[in-house]
């Protein structure tokens, strides 16, 4: 009982807990935006079990242009139709693409891959690439506005945590 009046005590003469920026301080102190805590739980959906295939847009025998065309024409053509699984799936691919590329920025830019679109791609590819691109299509919340708006500390402490979600798989 005294130590809780104790703490009481020094809560109101001190005011609330407030983190002391020159102290590095472990993640449970910290406070995450509800983006974060949205992306983190769809990475981590183990349901369904089983999830509906989705025809890749592209013949492997392409080459590395076509593939990213063929890619990105499917993408525009699923955003149309409003499936956001389906145009996340789609951004995931061509984020792989990219990411495995050695066309130029430049190069990217010919093709018409806008530099928000390539953004996209890449962000969710690196998110996903641990798990599979086969767990986007257990998402329940994520999108594209979600995927933008995480701080760059929240989005590389997902990818910490999208690296160990697929070593646990």
């Amino acid at each position: 009982m005294q130590l809780q009046e104790n703490i009481e005590e020094t809560w109101l003469e001190n005011g609330p807990f407030q983190l002391d920026s020159h102290i590095k301080h472990t993640l449970s102190e910290v406070q995450y935006s509800q983006n974060y805590i949205d992306v983190l739980g769809d990475i981590v959906e183990p349901f369904p079990l089983q999830v509906p295939s989705i025809e890749m847009p592209y013949d492997e025998a392409y080459d590395e242009k076509t593939k990213i065309q063929a890619t990105y024409k499917c993408l525009k053509r699923v955003k149309h139709r409003k499936n956001r699984k389906q145009l996340l799936f789609m951004f995931f691919l061509l984020g792989q693409l990219l990411n495995e590329t050695s066309l130029s920025p430049r190069e990217l830019s010919n093709l018409k891959v806008s530099k928000h679109t390539r953004r996209v791609a890449l962000r969710l590819f690196h998110l996903y690439e641990w798990v599979g691109g086969e767990q986007i299509l257990r998402s329940m919340k994520l999108n594209v506005r979600k995927l933008l708006l995480l701080s760059q500390p929240e989005y590389e402490q997902l990818i910490e945590d999208s690296k160990f979600a697929g070593a646990q798989s």
